[in-house]
């Protein structure tokens, strides 16, 4: 909780900082343009919820033990955005963005035993070996390709607006993979990916809500800065226990006016 505590407090002081700026100067009217094209890149507070998807006790029992184990973890999505205006207040987003989402679990200590005890999973010759990882933990990347169709609405006369936006995306899944790090007793780092067995949905649909702001540089230069929220309606796998996917990030945008 303390990174999305971080992410709160950094959200609301650019949008303190960037209003501030905005206002260093009087705001003449500002050029309207009823066409732009960006780009943006969001940091994200990512995690998921586990849901029981019809698998009785059992699946309770794995809920339980997987919310203790399993954290939030950072990702981002990137990509492109046209924005279309139907007055200076009013006016519709899409695009096509990359994202990567998902979760990861808690720091886990490894015991090692030798082959005459059978109740030890993690078996070695030579138990205080420091090349032995002592610590392990896995981070599971979710992979999109995000469709956006979004309503911004915008208060504020000049250069310098206030931005209310909802909608949602659709989430086409690209892959998912499962990384393991492991840290020796010796205290060096190894990391390994591997795409993941299992057969994740093909689509998703986050409805997404963001309150931000935006300054106008110049005639045509846009500068965006919006926390937002979005969060998976549909399961990402039809299996006793499934999960729905959300994050909260910053998008940090750059739009140009065509016309």
């Amino acid at each position: 909780m303390n990174k999305m505590k971080n992410l709160l407090l950094v959200s609301f002081l650019l949008l303190i900082g960037f209003k501030g700026f905005g206002q260093e100067e009087d705001a003449p009217a500002d050029d309207f343009k009823k066409i732009r094209i960006g780009i943006n890149i969001t940091p994200e507070y990512c995690y998921r919820r586990l849901n029981n998807n019809g698998g009785g006790f059992g699946s309770n029992l794995l809920i339980s033990s997987r919310n203790d184990l399993e954290i939030p973890k950072s990702g981002f999505s990137c990509g492109l955005e046209m924005e279309y205006a139907f007055s200076k207040k009013m006016s519709i987003t899409g695009g096509a963005l990359f994202s990567d989402k998902g979760y990861k679990t808690e720091t886990m200590g490894l015991t090692y035993g030798n082959v005459n005890d059978p109740r030890l999973v993690f078996v070695a010759n030579d138990p205080n070996d420091p090349a032995l990882p002592n610590e392990a933990s896995f981070i599971y990347n979710f992979y999109y390709l995000d469709v956006p169709l979004k309503a911004v609405y915008k208060v504020g006369n000049g250069k310098f607006k206030m931005r209310a936006t909802l909608g949602f995306y659709v989430n086409v899944f690209l892959k998912a993979t499962e990384t393991t790090v492991l840290v020796s007793q010796s205290g060096s780092e190894s990391k390994s990916t591997q795409g993941s067995w299992e057969s994740f949905n093909h689509v998703n649909i986050s409805p997404t809500i963001g309150i931000g702001v935006e300054k106008q540089m110049g005639d045509k230069h846009f500068l965006i800065i919006e926390p937002c929220f979005q969060y998976g309606v549909l399961k990402i796998i039809d299996t006793p226990v499934t999960g729905h996917l959300w994050s909260f990030g910053v998008k940090l945008g750059y739009q140009f006016g065509l016309k």
